[in-house]
């Protein structure tokens, strides 16, 4: 048998490492900013404290937050039903 870590909640983000996935994404941002810059050092430091404030800001609002600010702001597709995350009103 395998030991096999379930979520706590179903709209839980999946684990990578010690964080959330959406923080996780935010870190490698940042490592990848500091990789072009050439100052990994400045730019990991500079990626947890980052990674830090967005864990406080994301644990006041729904899981998935990185997800809907990509929905609101990048106009990235929702699924195949909502095609645009910037709508704000039904209209019927």
């Amino acid at each position: 048998m395998k030991y096999v870590s379930m979520p706590r909640y179903v709209d839980s983000q999946p684990k990578m490492f010690f964080w959330d996935l959406d923080e996780f994404i935010v870190f490698t941002f940042a490592i990848i900013g500091g990789i072009i810059m050439r100052e990994l050092v400045a730019s990991v430091v500079m990626g947890l404290i980052v990674v830090k404030f967005f864990g406080i800001w994301k644990s006041r609002r729904l899981d998935g937050a990185l997800m809907h600010l990509a929905y609101r702001h990048l106009n990235t597709p929702m699924n195949r039903i909502f095609d645009n995350g910037a709508i704000k009103e039904i209209i019927q």
